[in-house]
């Protein structure tokens, strides 16, 4: 469904990162992953919903941090290149904000 999408030119946001309750972070990966191989990097964004104070770290939650911290570097062991992540990261939200 979500190559679907992004084939007719839709922008996917891969939200709620961090909330494995919703799905894991593994499956994430592996959703960009596929994108990315087939060409649709300049589609892709992520982003947390941090939305309760249970989610700060200081409440053992995962905290605003996990994107940059943890879940990049696991894109990165999992071959994403860094010029990919940058696109995700810091290109494409440039286009869409500007």
């Amino acid at each position: 469904m979500i190559i679907e999408l992004l084939k007719i030119g839709v922008n996917v946001a891969f939200d709620t990162i961090g909330k494995l309750n919703y799905l894991s972070d593994a499956k994430r990966i592996e959703f960009i992953k596929t994108a990315i191989s087939k060409v649709y990097v300049h589609q892709i964004f992520m982003s947390m919903d941090i939305t309760r104070k249970s989610m700060l770290r200081k409440n053992g939650g995962v905290g605003y941090g996990y994107l940059l911290d943890d879940f990049c570097p696991r894109l990165l062991e999992a071959g994403i290149s860094e010029k990919d992540l940058e696109t995700i990261m810091c290109e494409n939200i440039e286009r869409v904000l500007v």
